[in-house]
This record gives C-alpha cells, sequence and structure tokens, in this order.
C-alpha cells in the first residue's frame, strides 16, 4: 500500500475512531431516479442506462431504512459508537467487479503510482521522481486540480507525478484534506485522487473496492461515470467514489468522511 492510500485508510478510521459521532452521518442506498440500478453482488455489474443521468445527490427517505443493510437511514449520532454497526454492517456487503461506464472494475485495493505500472502508458525513459508537481503538470490530461467544494478547504498532502523524460506526464496521484471552512460545512474528510493515461485505450481498469449495492451509472463532469454512493451520504459517513475515463484518462477519485454532494462538487472540479 502506498502512502497515498494509507493516508486514506487512515483518514477512514481516524475519522470513526477519533472523531466518533462528529465524523460521519446520515444515508441510505443507491439507486432511485438518476442513473442505472445498483449492482447486486461481485461479478454482476449494474446494467447501464442507454442515457446515464447527470449525478444529483441520493434523495434519502425521512425515518428509512437502508434495504442493504437494515440500519437506519437516519441515526442517532449523539450515541457513543453508532457508527459501529454501520461498518460492520458495509464490510459484509459484496463487492462490486464488472465493467460499467466503460470502465472495467476490478476489486483490488486501490494501487497508485506504485501498483498501476503495468497498466500506465510506458515512457522509453523516465523523470526522476520529484522531478514534477500539480503545479508543472496543470495543462497534462492527467492534471489534478485542488477541488473547490462549497464549505470545505481543501488542503493538499502528498503528490506523486509519473513523467517521460520528455517531460510529458502520464501518471498522477494526490491526497487532499477537507478542512471544514468557519461558517461552511460542519465537518471535512478526505480525498484520494488518481489518474493515468491507460497503456491500453481499448481496454481501460481501475483496481478500486466498492461495494455493490452503492454502484450506479451517472454522468459526471460531462460524461459518463461510475459512481459509488456513500453509505450515509447526507452527512458524509463512509467511503465513497467516482471513477471515470475521460478522453482516456483513467480517473479514480475516493474520499472518506465525505457527503455525496461534496464528493460530486469535487469529482465534477477534477474531471473538467
Amino acid at each position: 500500500m502506498t502512502m497515498s492510500r494509507a493516508r486514506v485508510v487512515m483518514g477512514a478510521a481516524l475519522v470513526a475512531l477519533v472523531l466518533g459521532a462528529a465524523g460521519f452521518a446520515l444515508g441510505r442506498q443507491v439507486g432511485g431516479e438518476e442513473g442505472s440500478p445498483p449492482a447486486a453482488a461481485a461479478g454482476t455489474p449494474s446494467a447501464p442506462a442507454a442515457t446515464p443521468a447527470a449525478a444529483a445527490p441520493t434523495a434519502t427517505p425521512a425515518g428509512g431504512v437502508d434495504p442493504y443493510t437494515g440500519l437506519p437511514l437516519e441515526p442517532d449520532t449523539t450515541k457513543p459508537l453508532w457508527y459501529v454497526p454501520y461498518s460492520e454492517a458495509e464490510s459484509r456487503l459484496p463487492l462490486f467487479e464488472g465493467t460499467l461506464a466503460g470502465v472495467r472494475i476490478e476489486p483490488s485495493p486501490a494501487d497508485g503510482v506504485d501498483g498501476a505500472s503495468s497498466r500506465i502508458a510506458p515512457c522509453a525513459s523516465y523523470l526522476p521522481p520529484g522531478s514534477r508537481s500539480l503545479a508543472d503538470i496543470a495543462d497534462s490530461p492527467v492534471a489534478i486540480r485542488t477541488p473547490g467544494i462549497p464549505g470545505v478547504v481543501a488542503q493538499p498532502g502528498e503528490v506523486r507525478v509519473v513523467a517521460c523524460a520528455d517531460g510529458r506526464a502520464v501518471a498522477a496521484e494526490a491526497t487532499f484534506s477537507l478542512l471544514p471552512h468557519p461558517g461552511g460545512a460542519p465537518r471535512g474528510g478526505d480525498l484520494w485522487v488518481f489518474r493515468y493515461l491507460a497503456g491500453d485505450p481499448s481496454k481501460p481498469v481501475a483496481h478500486v473496492q466498492l461495494r455493490a449495492p452503492r454502484v450506479r451509472e451517472a454522468r459526471v463532469g460531462g460524461g459518463p461515470a461510475v459512481l459509488a454512493v456513500p453509505p450515509l451520504p447526507r452527512i458524509g459517513f463512509g467511503p465513497g467514489a467516482v471513477v471515470a475515463v475521460p478522453d482516456g484518462v483513467v480517473t479514480v477519485i475516493t474520499s472518506q468522511g465525505l457527503t455525496e454532494e461534496a464528493l460530486l462538487a469535487a469529482a465534477e472540479e477534477l474531471l473538467k
């Protein structure tokens, strides 16, 4: 596991165990009116809609129950350790595996620059690690902009760029800590972004673990995308993700502790 992915996983643990009730939130199942229905199990991809709808935060029925976990969609977050049954129930849901929105999803842990070398477009030779920053590749197809999300301040963390000897960037990954803005969002979270030029553009593959019932196809950033809705999306409990391949650039965005609205806002910014 790379340091970038370790930070994201640690972010999840810190939100769950340190911030406790203050770190997360409300939720519900994936599916509904927008996009295609959720996948039923690993190896069973969602049936793609002919024209996926533009992604919008999932409507959460008041006082409802999550049909996938049987837990209330509006937990009493004032109770100590209220999030424990939610974490345990989520861990029992099957992982998604299949092709959706033009990208093959394989349920391996997200690997970043180190583990994805065989899937990244190769260079004849490379610049030394650390030779390029996000600012240096701002005009590159794999550029990663600091996302602007209403109510939070995005603070960049670890950044890694893979660039050919001629200066052309072929992959980049970055972490962001999203801090609550005074008078804005009540809490923040963590974001991990990985973008790379596919070695085989006809068969783009992303390694990321998504819970199958949370997955659907939608339009994000003007194109088709795989959307994994956080388990309790309105307050931001648990993981969420957006995966897309705009113009042959595989883009994996994962979140911890973010609302679905914040995740979509970040993805729209990053996929412009």
